[in-house]
């Protein structure tokens, strides 16, 4: 057991496993992580619709609102690959990296927005948003979805940038590496707020008390932590101006008389070039995209099979926050352990051994593994809310952690078992826009299905319905072809 710890600590802080020409941007990037993983868990979607729930009494469409937010922000991947691909991908990054910050210093003001319109609000609106705080309730909801819109747009242009900074064959452990510091830091950041939020936090008998720093129960309490996240993500974004990427100077994939120009190493805010995107290179990547769709067979069934199991996950997300304050009526705190803590702690255990086995194992064996456990998730959360025992919830959520560890590996980089580095931002931009496309649909028809009477609770089967299928797909297409798709 000892060696197994020594094993997994060595694992996390060292560099053993990182080749040595790339070691030094490893280290800079594996700070940035930990560091801007506040912002990404300060952040938590699924975590601020409950707020919102119990805070602002918040419409059930407004939670859906806020939950497609995380992945519909996806599609705009195709602008944001153009966009780098023209002006630089550091650039891109340290745009949203500033935008974001920009959102999360906005929350001062948000609890003005209804004490200056008094009681002139638009009964219609107080419907579809909150009968107690409408216009202030849309504003958090706005600002958390236009701050996953930048946080998602980050996301997009570090795959690029990962892709040819990182060897093939190390890239899933390195990417581990990068994931535990992330998840780590924002766990126990989006912790720290719910225990704010609460005063006197009850973790299942871990009391956490923060009524020192006043956040206790007022309903604006946001408006002082948010920004708070946001002056840690200020050495976030300074670290990350140390990372180098490898393509803006020497390009893998050109030569350098094909160059329109070549990237400085050295970041230059040109505001008017983050927005020098023609029409011709966004129609251009939709052409690019469809005729790879046309003739790439393996990456178009593996897309088909992701749609419907990525579906049957973001079907019940939204669900999901509206049961547990429906049925639980858990505090903030103790939200914050079932939707964000417990999750990422087993995300955490089990990336180093997912990290392995990505490296090891072909994409579709991968993912048939990872989807399989995704659907025991659902599975024993069906259990969990047809018995309202918070205990079995508590177990599908350290089980959805563990889906959720194994399919940042096939998620963030599963596509390069496809592409090659001329073609990689083409697969990237595919993936990510249809994964858009799921976000954007699926919370909103979870959570009218869920409102339907006969249905109610019974979407989480059908969500695990959805998650076999998509099993037995990955199968299929394993048992069919061959060990490993070639890159196009």
């Amino acid at each position: 057991m000892l060696h197994v710890v020594r094993e997994s600590v060595a694992w996390v802080l060292g560099y053993r496993e990182v080749p040595f020409a790339v070691r030094g941007n490893f280290r800079r990037e594996l700070f940035y992580m930990a560091v801007w993983g506040v912002v990404w868990g300060g952040l938590n979607g699924q975590f601020w619709s409950y707020v919102a729930l119990r805070k602002f009494e918040a419409a059930p469409l407004l939670v859906s609102a806020m939950h497609a937010a995380m992945a519909s922000a996806f599609l705009f991947s195709f602008w944001w690959t153009a966009l780098a691909r023209r002006v630089g991908k550091r650039r891109v990054i340290y745009f949203f990296q500033l935008a974001t910050l920009v959102i999360l210093f906005s929350f001062l003001l948000t609890p003005l927005a209804d004490r200056i319109t008094g009681e002139q609000t638009p009964d219609w609106l107080c419907r579809w948003t909150s009968p107690k705080w409408p216009l202030t309730a849309l504003l958090f909801a706005l600002q958390i979805i236009l701050a996953w819109v930048m946080i998602q747009g980050t996301n997009t242009i570090r795959t690029m940038i990962w892709k040819v900074n990182y060897p093939d064959n190390y890239r899933g452990r390195i990417l581990g590496r990068f994931t535990i510091w992330q998840i780590l830091s924002g766990a126990i950041w989006v912790a720290l707020i719910g225990a704010y939020l609460d005063g006197t936090g009850d973790l299942w008998g871990l009391t956490i008390d923060l009524r020192w720093l006043g956040g206790a129960g007022g309903a604006h309490a946001y408006a002082l932590i948010l920004p708070l996240t946001g002056v840690i993500g200020l050495l976030g974004a300074w670290l990350y101006r140390r990372v180098r990427v490898r393509d803006e100077k020497w390009p893998i994939d050109q030569s350098p008389d094909d160059r329109l120009g070549t990237e400085s190493l050295e970041p230059t805010f040109n505001l008017p070039g983050w927005f020098a995107v023609r029409w011709g290179v966004i129609s251009t990547g939709w052409r690019d995209s469809l005729h790879t769709l046309q003739k790439d067979r393996l990456f178009r069934e593996y897309l088909s099979w992701l749609f419907i199991g990525g579906s049957g996950v973001l079907l019940v997300d939204p669900v999901f926050v509206l049961i547990l304050k429906k049925v639980f009526s858990i505090s903030y705190l103790q939200a914050a352990g079932v939707i964000t803590f417990i999750p990422q702690l087993f995300l955490l255990l089990a990336s180093p051994l997912w990290a392995k086995l990505f490296d090891r194992w072909p994409i579709f064996y991968f993912r048939g593994i990872q989807v399989g456990v995704w659907t025991l998730c659902r599975i024993m959360l069906t259990i969990a809310v047809v018995s309202e025992s918070m205990t079995l919830v508590i177990v599908a959520m350290a089980i959805k952690g563990i889906a959720e560890s194994g399919g940042r590996y096939a998620w963030d980089i599963g596509h390069m078992s496809f592409s090659n580095s001329a073609n990689d931002s083409i697969y990237l931009g595919i993936h990510q826009t249809l994964t858009g496309i799921r976000g954007l649909l699926m919370p909103f028809i979870g959570v009218l299905l869920y409102q339907i009477p006969w249905i109610g609770w019974r979407v989480i089967p059908l969500s695990a319905l959805m998650l076999a299928i998509s099993t037995y797909g990955y199968w299929r297409l394993y048992l069919t072809t061959e060990k490993k798709p070639t890159p196009a």
